[in-house]
């Protein structure tokens, strides 16, 4: 079994299932959630490494976390390569549902990549908002094949990321939906402005060239 082993006895799978869950739920915001999405799933799944990631596009996702990785660099060969993989595997339809990624589905120059960055198996989970929504995906890399029972806890483990994740994207997304509301405002702020100022009386001057004539002199000597 490559299920993870170096947990007290009386820690049964689903007991550590929960426990993940927890954590993961309770991430104070988005950075503690990254965190723990590529680290706590190890407790009860063995994977070389495990990489977070957000969809930005129809096809394109953007690397969020990595794990053992404690600061993410965004121009590195690996990180870039992952990226152009993805956008690759999602322009052709293979990122739809969970599944084993496989180097042969990827042009010639990628499957070189491929070997030099990534082992021999490659899981793909994607994780989903209540409404079914795709947020984003984690990937796990490993030597050894995955089993049915790891398949099984990753897919209920992968159902808690997309609640949790949703969760703490949500004020943002308020915010992105209501700046139509705030511009319209803010327009109708200024229009009011204008009427104001047009009641307002305007004093006009004319600068002209004139003669200054004493209305009543008095001689002093």
């Amino acid at each position: 079994s490559y299920m993870a082993q170096d947990n007290p006895t009386s820690d049964t799978p689903w007991a550590l299932l929960m426990g993940i869950e927890r954590s993961i739920r309770h991430a104070v915001d988005l950075t503690a959630f990254q965190f723990a999405v590529v680290s706590e799933p190890r407790r009860l799944i063995v994977y070389q490494q495990a990489i977070l990631v957000l969809k930005t596009g129809a096809t394109k996702y953007r690397v969020l976390s990595v794990s053992n990785v404690p600061t993410l660099d965004r121009n590195a060969p690996y990180i870039r390569f992952v990226e152009r993989l993805l956008k690759t595997l999602g322009g052709r339809g293979a990122l739809g549902k969970p599944g084993t990624l496989l180097s042969t589905t990827v042009p010639e120059k990628l499957q070189g990549e491929w070997h030099e960055f990534l082992p021999a198996h490659v899981f793909w989970q994607p994780l989903n908002a209540p409404d079914g929504s795709e947020i984003g995906g984690l990937i796990l890399t490993r030597m050894a094949p995955w089993q049915d029972a790891e398949l099984v806890l990753l897919d209920q483990l992968a159902d808690s990321m997309g609640h949790a994740w949703n969760s703490l994207l949500k004020p943002t997304r308020r915010a992105q939906k209501s700046r139509p509301g705030v511009k319209k405002f803010v327009g109708i702020g200024v229009g009011i402005a204008l009427l104001t100022l047009l009641v307002l009386p305007v004093h006009q001057s004319v600068i002209a060239p004139a003669d200054v004539i004493a209305h009543d002199p008095v001689p002093v000597a």
